[in-house]
């Protein structure tokens, strides 16, 4: 079983929207899938309230992480991916159990300057990847920001700012399932194919 933290010591990035998005598009990919909401406003936990499809499951925090995690992986998951709360370096030892990271930033200068306090919780730079949000398309922000972010470490995609990402969160749905062949789910494809890859590469190190 794999386990991605989508993590930000920022808040309003977007951690929500990728840890869901990326969880359906796991389970359109034959994935047995388990999202766990570990940020106290519960936004994912409220999307995943008003979604009509059984999967991802969603599991409810109960205990020590590590140990909720050994019995997914017993119980038969596949993946897990865990939406984590802003300032989450009181709660980052515990999230070790990870296999990657994911750090969503939005295109704007504040959102860059915040960066080092996320980075630096990452001691293996190998295991984190940046995705670059809510991206104004052909702007000079977005390159700009694209171009900070491959100087510290690996950069996953982008998401162009849509309104069917908001739209998708009334009804617990995903902007692949509302838009299945537009560039939106599309850009997902990206990140989830970068992912992948980067958890097969771990997998022949081990």
């Amino acid at each position: 079983m794999k386990v991605i933290a989508i993590i930000s010591q920022k808040g309003g990035v977007g951690k929500t929207t990728l840890a869901s998005h990326l969880a359906v598009k796991a389970v359109s990919e034959g994935h047995s899938v388990g999202i766990i909401d570990l940020d106290p406003q519960g936004s994912l936990s409220t999307w995943a309230a008003s979604r009509e499809a059984e999967q991802p499951y969603f599991i409810v925090a109960d205990g020590a992480l590590k140990t909720q995690v050994k019995k997914l992986a017993e119980g038969g998951f596949d993946m897990v991916f865990i939406d984590t709360p802003p300032n989450s370096i009181n709660t980052f030892d515990e999230m070790q159990v990870a296999d990657f990271f994911l750090i969503p930033v939005k295109a704007s200068p504040h959102d860059l300057r915040t960066i080092p306090a996320t980075w630096e919780l990452i001691q293996d730079k190998d295991r984190a990847a940046f995705v670059l949000n809510d991206v104004t398309s052909r702007s000079r922000i977005a390159w700009d920001s694209l171009q900070t972010l491959s100087q510290l470490g690996a950069v996953a995609g982008s998401i162009t700012s849509r309104v069917t990402f908001a739209e998708g969160q009334i009804d617990g749905r995903t902007i692949q399932e509302i838009e299945p062949q537009g560039k939106g789910a599309a850009e997902i494809g990206n990140i989830y194919r970068f992912l992948m890859e980067k958890l097969k590469q771990q997998g022949e190190k081990q």
